[in-house]
């Protein structure tokens, strides 16, 4: 079941006219959260990362769309799950002053996971970081990445920006702890606005085992030199590596976040 514009039907029952200019102009703008325990996590912050990736795209945001209506859209869905964990997706479909917008939900079995997590350094391309790359748009390249992680039995990929700095794993935040230090990327090096990646750093921020949180200027070599490595996903939580190349993980202080984030 989705929610397609306050509608609650199957998905194959969702249809926008061929002949809409949307097809080949359309703009489609992506919030994806998490539900734990029936209960949507950060919802107002999601709200707001949503509005201004709206206004940053120039769009006219309807006065209907307040934080009320963006949480009772997600409730109005979930109570066709019956599942605890759920990841969302916000999808807002937009061409010429007109909005469409679109909530889906799968189960999550875990929010965190550590396991092991086969990533590769990606070198063909770099990352942009221009002002709209670091909106959550719907991207053919990521897709395309996608289908490359498939092909070569990946789970995920690391990207680098035109400095040869991390900028973001193809699915999300890359994290990385050294000592008492935690790293990512900035927002400047590549990283893509997130609720998550924001809470992560509030989080480790106000806990004992960090010394320094610091964003930006990661290298990749600093992955293989780390003592735990995590990848936060908007939408399926977090996964800590239990290895990278030849490099082996521990997990201790990033179970430390994940049970100040998530209580678990």
């Amino acid at each position: 079941m989705i929610n397609f514009n306050g509608n609650i039907i199957q998905s194959a029952e969702a249809q926008l006219d061929l002949s809409n200019d949307f097809f080949q102009n359309g703009l489609i703008i992506t919030e994806k959260l998490l539900v734990a325990s029936h209960k949507i996590l950060f919802a107002e912050q999601h709200y707001f990362n949503l509005m201004a990736a709206m206004r940053m795209s120039r769009i006219e945001i309807p006065l209907s769309f307040t934080p009320e209506f963006f949480e009772n859209q997600i409730n109005q869905l979930l109570e066709e799950f019956v599942q605890e964990n759920l990841g969302v997706r916000f999808d807002i479909l937009y061409h010429k002053n007109k909005i469409n917008f679109v909530v889906r939900a799968q189960e999550i079995s875990q929010l965190y996971r550590f396991e092991d997590y086969a990533m590769d350094l990606y070198r063909e391309s770099f990352v942009s970081n221009t002002f709209f790359d670091r909106i959550n748009f719907l991207s053919p390249v990521d897709h395309i990445l996608g289908i490359y992680c498939q092909e070569n039995d990946f789970s995920d990929l690391l990207l680098q920006n035109d400095k040869k700095e991390l900028a973001r794993s193809l699915k999300g935040s890359i994290f990385v702890i050294k000592g008492t230090t935690i790293s990512t990327p900035s927002i400047e090096d590549g990283a893509k606005s997130s609720v998550l990646r924001n809470k992560i750093l509030d989080t480790a921020k106000k806990l004992p085992e960090f010394d320094e949180v610091q964003e930006g200027g990661v290298f990749p070599f600093a992955v293989t030199k780390a003592d735990e490595a995590f990848v936060a996903i908007d939408g399926q939580g977090i996964v800590s590596l239990k290895g990278f190349k030849k490099t082996k993980f521990s997990n201790e202080y990033t179970q430390s976040i994940v049970n100040q984030l998530f209580g678990i």
